[in-house]
């Protein structure tokens, strides 16, 4: 597991002019072991976008943000990233 407060861990896209922003909220003391050590852990997820991106035609953004008091609603992927993601 990535994080050590699972529970406190939202995601949620917002769509913007060059395609979607995917944040990711977690507790602040999860926030190292999301960006990794000189940002390789959040490197390799921004890499991971960049091929659905590719294969779906949509631009995706990673945004990794600290989780404010009761956090962002969770609000699942568009249809097709979703399904791009599970086929590979």
């Amino acid at each position: 597991m990535l994080v050590r407060n699972p529970e406190r861990v939202t995601s949620c896209t917002i769509p913007n002019a060059s395609g979607q922003t995917i944040r990711i909220c977690v507790n602040k003391a999860d926030l190292g072991l999301v960006i990794g050590k000189r940002g390789q852990t959040a490197r390799s997820l921004r890499i991971l976008l960049a091929a659905i991106s590719a294969k779906t035609q949509c631009r995706l953004i990673l945004d990794i943000a600290e989780n404010p008091a009761g956090g962002p609603p969770l609000v699942e992927l568009p249809g097709r990233l979703a399904t791009a993601i599970s086929r590979d």
